[in-house]
């Protein structure tokens, strides 16, 4: 591996995608992960997670499992893994904290602002 292959590795971060997540497409039944090719020229410092399908949440080992073992063979590092929260981690890991949408807590400030405003 190149450096500037190690170097591309460290700043892109692949998606690790649970079944039936894709944007559009609610079809496709596999994982959607990094080939162990990928993996091998360009080994990733972290990912970013996508599991909230239609059956719900799924649980992190369940994506991250087979991307983590592909590094470790590979005799690469424990990839970080980042996730899109604007619900919380909830929305997309089984176990975590889930929050309402953002309209929901803007709308509760307003009206807990709106209650003090009244009460002082």
């Amino acid at each position: 591996m190149s450096e500037l292959e190690r170097d591309v590795g460290s700043v892109l971060v692949p998606e690790v995608r649970a079944a039936r997540t894709r944007p559009g497409d609610f079809t496709n039944a596999d994982d959607v992960r990094p080939s162990r090719a990928y993996l091998a020229r360009f080994p990733p410092a972290g990912v970013v997670l996508f599991g909230r399908g239609p059956a719900g949440p799924v649980e992190v080992e369940t994506l991250l499992g087979g991307v983590r073992d592909d590094l470790a063979e590979l005799g690469h590092a424990r990839p970080f893994a980042a996730c899109d929260l604007e619900q919380g981690a909830g929305q997309h890991l089984v176990g975590a904290t889930r929050l309402p949408p953002a309209m929901a807590l803007a709308a509760a400030a307003e009206v807990v602002g709106a209650e003090r405003a009244l009460a002082s």
